[in-house]
């Protein structure tokens, strides 16, 4: 133990000071970009993510739902809102509009409170893995602790979503046209086909951008754009391990949902907390724990 204000000398009966350094000082390596795994690990990630669970369950099931009613009670409050300040439509296509404008507006609204959400539970589990608890008001940590940074990877996603359903378009146009060469119904067949791959690439690129992007602004306090392509590059070459998760999770969701989905209410914040087990897994080493 060192001599913390260098005015009281050691007791001498006191153990060696290099003994205790070493049992009380860790050390915390963070490794940007991140690092390979094994595919085994996505096993880990789960098995973590029940030990932290088991710590404060009832506190994780309440959790789960009170963020799933806000989630699913505030869109319904601002669809009421959107029809009450609304006037009325006059034809069938401006009614068609209106629909699509208020659906939009719910959906980016239940985009950023998922989030924020994601943000706040990354710092409650954060809390629960270094001071053994978390409480309810750790959820609502992104709504207060950067949250410019939180909305704009949400601003980025959305532009590369435009980005990329023009791109598709155009690329199923011209994969549509190719295929009319060959045969008649080739264009029909030629976009699906493209837009359906299109799609899934897409799907799987946002996913690999978001996982670890709330993460790494809350707990590192990275700009939005550098924390999207730290997730994107950390998921890339940590393939195997995602899959094997994916599938254990999967499972897992599958079985649980299945005693009137009962099951839910544990697997639902194991999922949760998985984010945060694989952040810890994958972006710093194993000599310690780390502060944040």
């Amino acid at each position: 133990m060192s001599n913390q204000d260098g005015n009281q000398p050691y007791a001498s009966y006191a153990p060696p000071a290099a003994n205790l350094a070493s049992a009380s000082v860790v050390e915390e390596i963070f490794i940007p970009g991140g690092r390979n795994r094994p595919g085994k690990n996505g096993l880990t990630w789960v098995s973590s993510a029940w030990m932290l669970f088991k710590r404060q369950p009832g506190s994780w099931v309440l959790s789960l739902i009170v963020v799933g009613a806000i989630i699913a009670i505030l869109p319904l409050l601002v669809i009421t809102l959107a029809i009450t300040l609304l006037p009325p439509a006059k034809g069938e296509i401006e009614q068609m509009l209106i629909i699509a404008g208020v659906g939009g507006i719910i959906l980016c609204f239940s985009d950023i409170l998922g989030i924020l959400f994601s943000a706040g539970i990354i710092y409650a589990c954060d809390r629960l893995r270094r001071e053994g608890k978390f409480t309810f008001g750790d959820l609502f940590a992104g709504f207060s602790r950067r949250t410019g940074s939180l909305m704009m990877i949400l601003l980025f996603i959305f532009c590369f979503s435009i980005v990329a359903g023009v791109v598709m378009g155009v690329a199923g146009a011209l994969a549509g046209l190719f295929a009319h060469s060959l045969m008649v119904s080739g264009y029909a067949i030629g976009t699906i086909i493209v837009r359906g791959l299109g799609t899934l690439a897409v799907m799987m690129a946002t996913f690999m951008a978001l996982w670890f992007a709330p993460a790494l602004v809350m707990m590192r306090d990275l700009p939005a754009f550098v924390a999207i392509k730290m997730s994107f590059s950390a998921c890339l070459k940590n393939i195997l391990p995602l899959t094997s998760f994916s599938i254990i999770m999967g499972l897992l969701l599958v079985v649980s949902a299945i005693p009137f989905g009962l099951g839910l209410l544990i697997t639902g914040p194991m999922l949760w907390i998985c984010c945060y087990t694989s952040y810890r897994d994958i972006f710093f080493d194993d000599r310690g724990e780390c502060s944040r």
